[in-house]
């Protein structure tokens, strides 16, 4: 269940001490991971697709959880990060994801610079989804029925609208060639299938983030279009370290729209209650001693 879980999901940190064999990562390098360590033996770990391991240890699961004053790791999930040490370095994981998610979305099919994207969900995957697709020269539109969520997106540059907006006007149906569904996340339920024939062309390409609790029931109108529908499973190794170096020296840029709360330790319960109630807030960082 949910409240089985151990928090800390995306993280960085100062590593402390190594063991022995550890050539690439030393005391005093500051660090982070991707939320699936791999178990470093199987053909997916072997080519660094640590996302697709199946003995995994997720974070942010009843396993392991990086919300934590220290943790053991192994080195060969770890990638360093340059300082200086800062909260917005905790955005890399979760940017990572967003840098997957629009490669799939090009990845999947013919999509052309003259496409509509839609975002669903402007959260923290969808808004940097967002904010990567357009620096990659598309036209992109996210979408959320939470209004805060809306207005943070627009201070950032992006054309966002509300949900009942987008619905409301009969100009954005059917219009959108690309469609990053960022709803699902543990939503469980249908997430964002039931919109995709309302915002999406005929044929579409549609990446699906996160993870559903349930088993999604796919409205019988999807099946009736020629969409391609790519189904995200996590961050591979080499995927982040990809991100990691794209976005080195970046993160601050953007923390202050997509990191809402900073929290010290002794707060973190408060913290806890301010991400899980999801008003007013979108990523909340956890500030450890």
């Amino acid at each position: 269940s949910k409240e089985d879980l151990r928090l800390g999901h995306e993280w960085v940190g100062v590593v402390e001490s190594v063991g022995p064999g550890s050539s690439e990562i030393s005391a005093g390098d500051l660090v982070t991971s991707t939320a699936t360590w791999g178990c470093a033996a199987c053909e997916y770990c072997g080519t660094q697709k640590t996302n697709l391991c199946g003995r995994p240890t997720n974070l942010s699961s009843p396993k392991m959880g990086a919300l934590r004053s220290w943790f053991e790791v192994p080195a060969s999930q770890l990638i360093p990060v340059n300082g200086p040490a800062d909260p917005s370095l905790a955005l890399h994981e979760v940017l990572a994801v967003a840098d997957e998610a629009v490669r799939l979305a090009t990845a999947s099919g013919p999509t052309t610079m003259d496409g509509e994207w839609m975002i669903l969900g402007a959260g923290t995957v969808g808004v940097l989804a967002a904010l990567v697709a357009r620096e990659q020269g598309f036209r992109v539109t996210p979408v959320d029925p939470n209004l805060d969520r809306v207005n943070r997106a627009k201070s950032l540059g992006l054309s966002a609208l509300s949900l009942p907006e987008a619905l409301l006007d009969r100009a954005h149906h059917r219009r959108y060639s690309v469609l990053i569904d960022a709803t699902s996340n543990y939503s469980g339920g249908t997430g964002g299938f039931p919109l995709y024939t309302t915002f999406c062309k005929p044929e579409f390409q549609a990446v699906v983030v996160g993870k559903y609790v349930e088993s999604p029931l796919i409205p019988q109108s999807l099946f009736r279009t020629a969409a391609n529908l790519t189904w995200m499973r996590g961050v591979p190794l080499d995927g982040l370290k990809s991100s990691v170096k794209k976005w080195n020296g970046r993160t601050s840029e953007i923390a202050a729209s997509v990191i809402s709360h900073i929290y010290p330790q002794e707060e973190m319960t408060a913290a806890f209650e301010r991400a899980k109630s999801q008003d007013g807030c979108l990523k909340v960082v956890v500030a450890l001693a």
